[in-house]
């Protein structure tokens, strides 16, 4: 995964609602399931596929990269963090608005939580 808060600089394009939302989405996950991933939010990563298909996501929106993320470390997969830096919007603009999505980010966690504490993913 990349990761813009390894190194402080690497989050200086991201704006304040995103790293305020993010960084409460962070804390809830590390105190409540244990996760210690710094960027679980951002999508911009790597992964197997084969891996990818047998954890059975079921998001449809922007809170399939969570999701990704809480999946495969509940289930003992690997996850690396690579230091990178979120570049400045060439064209077009984010479609991302947290009211839109903050349903979808709150029902991961919460399956993340039942996860952690029962070893089952509820709805999939």
């Amino acid at each position: 995964m990349l990761s813009r808060y390894l190194d402080p600089e690497d989050s200086a394009n991201i704006p304040f609602s995103y790293k305020f939302y993010q960084w409460w989405y962070r804390f809830f996950c590390r105190y409540l399931i244990g996760i210690t991933i710094k960027d679980i939010t951002y999508a911009f990563r790597g992964f197997d596929m084969e891996y990818i298909r047998q954890l059975n996501l079921e998001s449809g929106g922007f809170e399939i990269s969570p999701e990704i993320t809480l999946k495969t470390w509940l289930s003992g997969g690997r996850i690396c963090e690579i230091k990178g830096r979120q570049g400045r919007r060439i064209a077009g603009e984010s479609k991302f608005l947290f009211s839109k999505q903050g349903f979808g980010y709150a029902r991961i966690l919460i399956k993340g939580i039942i996860k952690k504490r029962t070893g089952r993913w509820i709805g999939s």
